[in-house]
């Protein structure tokens, strides 16, 4: 069956005379400011998808539009009426529309599966054979398993998901946390904006601690928050808070950066003259700094790294 059959083409429709479908919901967030400004400045341009009911209609597409109309005091809005349509069909299309033109992220990825199985009574192996290609997803049963357990995680750990724009991959490490310690760490990764490279490296560490130190996610929070100052830039807390985090959760960190101070000390150079491994020391090279006011010191402090056997010099480098 074609699934745009009978589709009579675009029309104005009341407000009033719509009811959103819940199986076809999967907006997260479910509220877009820049959506809802446009919308009332210029109104509904891409009508929304309506499948008649006894009651008037049902939305099946378009739930941002159609709150945003609602907010903005919208009596009328256009709409694609589609009668005939098969509903799972209809389901998989706004998926691939919404994917193409905006993206859907991994927590309405997992609503849309969760609603293909309860909703649609589709089983594991048809989701991932007509539901996976029009959201880009492997297929495969482990990405469907870590997927999954999205959509049943609460409101902070989906929004983190959201926002910082998680995958398979970094949602899987989610799922190692017991839920009220995953809402905690999620809630917490949010206020201090960090972004999905630092917040997968930050759940490894808070993992790595909990098993090798016994320590749980509330109590390293806490001590990361007392560590930090409040009234500090969010730039500089975030910045501070990840190298901090990431140090305890590495201890190996800590007798590196004393070696490293260590052959730093050995090495008498003038105060002008520093020299600073990466953050971390992931990466190879060391960041020299030479602070000079005239040429005098610029040349003494050249000297001086100039006099330095290469066999000190080298020990710099001992965690490459």
């Amino acid at each position: 069956m074609n699934p745009m059959a009978g589709a009579i083409g675009a029309r104005l429709v009341m407000l009033a005379d719509i009811t959103p479908d819940p199986r076809f919901h999967c907006s997260f967030p479910h509220d877009i400011p820049a959506l809802e400004a446009s919308v009332a400045r210029s109104g509904i341009i891409n009508p929304v998808w309506l499948i008649p009911s006894e009651e008037g209609f049902k939305l099946v597409g378009g739930f941002r539009r159609y709150r945003a109309a609602a907010k903005a005091g919208l009596e009328k809005i256009p709409a694609l009426i589609l009668e005939g349509a098969d509903e799972y069909t209809l389901l998989l299309l706004q998926g691939e529309e919404n994917n193409h033109t905006r993206g859907l992220n991994l927590v309405e990825k997992a609503i849309l599966m969760r609603s293909a199985h309860a909703s649609f009574r589709r089983t594991h192996e048809e989701v991932i054979d007509t539901l996976f290609p029009v959201m880009g997803l492997e297929r495969s049963m482990v990405v469907h398993d870590t997927i999954s357990r999205v959509a049943e995680y609460g409101p902070q750990t989906q929004a983190l998901i959201a926002s910082s724009g998680m995958g398979a991959k970094q949602a899987a490490l989610l799922a190692q946390f017991v839920a009220e310690e995953r809402e905690l760490a999620a809630g917490w990764l949010t206020n201090q904006r960090m972004g999905l490279n630092r917040c997968a490296r930050i759940l490894e560490a808070l993992l790595d601690i909990r098993v090798n130190q016994g320590l749980g996610a509330a109590e390293v929070i806490d001590e990361m928050e007392k560590a930090t100052p409040q009234d500090w830039d969010a730039t500089r807390r975030a910045d501070h808070i990840f190298h901090t985090l990431i140090k305890k959760g590495k201890p190996v960190l800590a007798g590196m950066e004393r070696d490293f101070g260590d052959a730093l000390a050995a090495l008498l150079l003038p105060a002008q003259v520093r020299i600073r491994p990466p953050k971390n020391f992931e990466g190879r090279h060391l960041e020299v700094t030479i602070l000079a006011d005239r040429v005098d010191s610029l040349v003494a402090a050249i000297a001086a790294l100039w006099k330095v056997d290469r066999e000190r010099l080298e020990k710099l480098f001992k965690w490459i």
